[in-house]
């Protein structure tokens, strides 16, 4: 059981791999042997990310690159990402206990280019993406995988919080993930892999707390590789958890990056379907995100409102990168509709809600 006190509503279904051909499966690379981008949406992970060939060297820091994750439960979500913004890097982890609202931990670190960061061409199978040393010199983060038999390892150690989680993700026993490539302005392009309902096992501890994350946690992950308009504003809903009736959802939805017209990495996870869905449409109060929030799809089939519990912003202007970020953590309500036409009802399934505006 997830939260064992609420009853039946939260047991956990088995997982098993999306139906086939409802996508076609993600190819090893994002380019053809003609250097052609393979545009679309696909089930499964991109083997190597590696978007450089379509820069010059003297453009490289166009590039941007990120590894976010989740750990969450119907009680607790950690979020944490390493990202590498070309110019300058930065890493951050907090932890929102959803129960009582309050923000555990919420800490940024601003790090050093080639010296501090690492997010390598690997979504998957030897995934690497690392954090050390920043300017606070605090905070160390990593995410990694070994082979595809092998689940994801996650690290993360914030001295000044005496925060320290050390956690397994296995996708060896959640659903496929889904990639997708499209076209940013521009004429450049943006990658990007979701993975979700991972199992965890693991620990984390916070002073004298400590919870055992084997205890109806699950996982997610965003990594992200993409030659971006250097003003780019987007949103963004990402969850996992399980609907009144068990079955075991997941959801990505991104507004502001994905073109109109494009299914990009807008999909749900539902038991053993993984289904695409139509452009999100997100409403918030960006004179307080702590208000309620709502996001809907042109579908119909997403009807969600999101109640705040807690958050990690960061407003930085280092010159040439300036940014404004909020990442709010809390618990959805409503329904989704399955591909099949099924409707599951949602009640305080946890997840993280983002508003970004930032110039790289």
């Amino acid at each position: 059981m997830i939260g064992g006190s609420k009853g039946n509503r939260q047991t956990v279904l088995p997982i098993t791999p999306p139906v086939p051909g409802v996508l076609p499966p993600a190819p090893p690379t994002v380019f053809s042997p003609r250097g052609e981008p393979l545009l679309g949406t696909y089930a499964g992970s991109f083997g190597t990310v590696d978007l450089k060939p379509r820069l010059w060297p003297w453009q490289y820091n166009r590039l941007k690159k990120w590894f976010f994750g989740t750990i969450s439960s119907t009680s607790l979500l950690a979020g944490f990402a390493v990202v590498d913004a070309g110019y300058g890097t930065t890493a951050f982890v907090y932890v929102v206990d959803l129960e009582t609202g309050s923000t555990l931990v919420s800490r940024g670190e601003i790090g050093l280019p080639l010296v501090s960061t690492e997010v390598n061409g690997n979504p998957g199978a030897g995934a690497r993406a690392t954090f050390a040393n920043g300017l606070g010199g605090s905070l160390s983060l990593s995410i990694t995988r070994g082979t595809e038999s092998t689940p994801f390892r996650v690290e993360i150690v914030s001295k000044d919080d005496s925060l320290h989680i050390d956690a397994t993700l296995d996708p060896a026993a959640a659903p496929l993930p889904v990639s997708s490539l499209v076209p940013t302005p521009p004429g450049d392009i943006n990658a990007t892999v979701k993975w979700n309902l991972l199992p965890v096992t693991g620990s984390m501890k916070l002073g004298s707390r400590e919870w055992d994350l084997a205890e109806g946690f699950r996982g997610g992950f965003d990594y992200t590789q993409g030659i971006l308009p250097s003003h780019t504003v987007w949103n963004w809903t990402f969850l996992n958890g399980t609907a009144d009736d068990g079955t075991p959802i997941g959801l990505n939805l991104t507004g502001g990056i994905v073109p109109d017209g494009l299914t990009g990495d807008n999909v749900l996870w539902a038991g053993n379907e993984l289904s695409t869905l139509a452009k999100p449409t997100f409403t918030s109060n960006r004179q307080n995100y702590m208000d309620p929030w709502g996001v809907t799809t042109a579908d119909g089939r997403v009807q969600l409102r999101f109640t705040p519990k807690g958050s990690h912003s960061e407003n930085r202007n280092l010159g040439l990168v300036n940014s404004r970020f909020i990442q709010v953590a809390g618990l959805f309500n409503g329904t989704l509709r399955t591909a099949d036409g099924r409707v599951l009802t949602l009640t305080d399934v946890p997840g993280v809600m983002e508003d970004q505006d930032v110039r790289w």
